[in-house]
């Protein structure tokens, strides 16, 4: 049999068709969609100017008052993934394209479980790698201004709970509720102390 483009088509369909239904199908239930904020990008980077402090509410009594909002202008540069799956020539000749179901299927497996890898990495660094403002992602020194527009004389805020000299693993206090999904470490596991991570 010979392979045309329509056979090829058809196997790209279906392919594409059973990775995006697995993958919506997982995305509810993932760690990483539960514990981060998921932003799409198009582009080589993004940078994200919104991390500052939103103004706080006020009664509304003559003109409006214009809260600039800090731009931090934390930039990522976006990489690029790939996993590649082969497909028999014999298995298209012989119009055999059910089998390559359950492998796209579990290409969305592995989409989500590479995310959910990425985001416990992150987690575990989470009291060396940096942050938008230079400093640990869990420290407690994180520079906080007076005014949303970053202005005014800044002070250490700590985003960790409890001793510094703690022992054992971090458990974390996650804020899933809102826009931005915020995660904090209350403190480290002291030794004995059983508590749920």
């Amino acid at each position: 049999m010979i392979i045309t483009n329509a056979a090829l088509q058809n196997l790209r369909t279906m392919v594409r068709g059973e990775f995006a239904a697995q993958l919506a199908g997982l995305a509810a239930d993932t760690l990483y969609t539960r514990l981060a904020t998921v932003i799409t990008s198009n582009t080589a980077s993004s940078t994200y100017g919104w991390l500052g402090k939103f103004p706080h509410l006020r009664e509304w009594m003559g003109d409006r008052v214009i809260g600039d909002i800090k731009e931090s202008a934390y930039a990522i540069a976006n990489k690029l993934y790939e996993a590649t799956l082969g497909v028999a020539r014999a298995g298209i000749e012989d119009d055999n394209l059910g089998i390559y179901r359950p492998l796209a299927r579990g290409m969305a497996d592995e989409v989500a479980a590479f995310f959910n890898r990425q985001i416990s990495a992150l987690l575990a660094s989470g009291f060396t790698g940096l942050c938008y403002d230079g400093q640990p992602f869990f420290d407690a020194e994180h520079p906080v201004y007076p005014k949303a527009d970053g202005s005014g004389e800044a002070r250490g805020v700590s985003n960790v709970a409890g001793s510094p000299n703690a022992v054992g693993s971090p458990w974390y206090l996650v804020a899933l509720s809102g826009v931005l999904k915020a995660v904090y470490p209350p403190a480290a596991q002291r030794s004995g102390n059983r508590r749920n991570q």
